[in-house]
């Protein structure tokens, strides 16, 4: 933990990128990690990349995080095996992230989940103008083939808008809250969006047979510009390079949930953690939560 969290020496440029919304140490400090954590994350050496927290601000060192992210650049324009190697990271990042473990290990698999985001930076600039040449929607083309955590949270809340008053309904509230309540805010605060008062209101504000009319069409509108985006690329014959980097794109994709997914639920344990400890969830650090979870 403490080479995660003590200051290092940066040299050369220095990257400085605004915590000044962070509302909590935990939040700040889980960012630290994550910078830290990018080279070892994506394969592209074995140091920490130098960051540091500083008042309203993570300062990094601008060629460490660069030059982690113009190794793995290289590599994927070399050939297919890169991209395969990343996605077996996402693989394994999302199992772990999973599991339950102590504090520490919680902490470097929420990390790990949230350094992985930086492929994004990794994917050759040329990939969607060779995209947008084969097929009409590149976003579907990308999109994994499954409903996004946000699609899966609107059925949810569509189908309890339903029930909102009726038998049952106050026990499937508190699972909903438990599943989902903790994605709809940043940092800490999220205590507050995820009260069952809070989610009753919002719940009030849905008309329960007109949502699920354009929910189902949405979704029904979205697996059809799929379906054509993916016949489309498959015509056009591509290579297996673009063909890994096409798959990595959509992992990617589906990365971003699963990543503020793990991390709101990391905040919300952590939460839970302190206040069973006495702690302010607000003010606490992931040290002093070590030494108890």
């Amino acid at each position: 933990m403490r080479e995660w969290l003590d200051p290092m020496a940066l040299a050369g440029e220095t990257l400085r990128f605004d915590l000044s919304t962070h509302r909590s140490a935990l939040t700040r400090q889980l960012l630290q990690v994550r910078v830290r954590l990018t080279a070892r994350v994506l394969g592209a050496g074995d140091g920490l990349v130098p960051a540091n927290l500083a008042p309203g601000a993570l300062e990094v060192e601008a060629g460490a995080l660069l030059g982690a992210n113009a190794t793995v650049r290289e590599r994927l324009e070399a050939g297919p095996d890169e991209a395969v190697a990343q996605l077996r990271r996402l693989a394994a990042a999302g199992r772990a992230a999973g599991r339950r473990a102590r504090f520490e290990r919680r902490v470097e698999a929420c990390a790990t989940m949230q350094a992985l985001g930086a492929l994004k930076f990794c994917l050759p600039a040329s990939l969607r103008p060779r995209l947008a040449a084969m097929v009409d929607d590149v976003d579907a083309l990308v999109a994994p083939d499954g409903p996004t955590v946000w699609s899966r949270m609107r059925r949810r809340e569509v189908a309890l808008a339903g029930m909102r008053g009726g038998p049952g309904y106050g026990p499937a509230l508190d699972r909903h809250r438990r599943d989902y309540g903790f994605l709809l805010a940043e940092d800490v605060d999220f205590r507050e969006a995820s009260t069952a008062a809070a989610l009753d209101a919002r719940l009030a504000g849905l008309a329960a047979d007109d949502e699920r009319g354009r929910l189902d069409a949405a979704l029904a509108r979205d697996r059809a510009a799929k379906i054509n985006a993916r016949n489309q690329f498959a015509a056009a014959e591509p290579d297996v390079t673009l063909v890994s980097h096409v798959l990595l794109a959509r992992a990617l994709t589906e990365h971003e949930d699963r990543n503020r997914a793990a991390k709101m639920r990391f905040l919300r344990d952590a939460c839970e953690l302190a206040e069973s400890h006495g702690l302010d969830p607000e003010w606490v650090t992931l040290d002093e939560l070590a030494k108890v979870g």
